[in-house]
This record gives C-alpha cells, structure tokens and sequence, in this order.
C-alpha cells in the first residue's frame, strides 16, 4: 500500500507531465494528453 510520501510524488511526478505538455506544440499536446488519458484509464482499472 502507497504512504504519503509515494502519493505525493506521484501527484508531483503528474504535475510535472501537465506542465511538461503545456509546453508542446498543439498537435504533440494532443497526442500527450491522450496518451496520458490512456495511462489513467489503465491506472483506475488497477485500483478497480
């Protein structure tokens, strides 16, 4: 099971994607943030 300390760098790893992918050109952003959509779909699969 997750501690805090492993939820808060998770959050932060995925606050550093978001700003990572706002920085991107629109049609990479959009491949990024599918891309990312993905990887948390398959994520709450897990937690399900």
């Amino acid at each position: 099971m997750a501690n805090k300390a492993g939820v808060k760098e998770i959050q932060e790893g995925f606050n550093g994607l978001l700003r990572l992918i706002e920085g991107q050109e629109e049609e990479a952003r959009a491949k990024y943030q599918t891309a990312l959509k993905t990887l948390l779909s398959e994520m709450l699969k897990l937690l399900a």
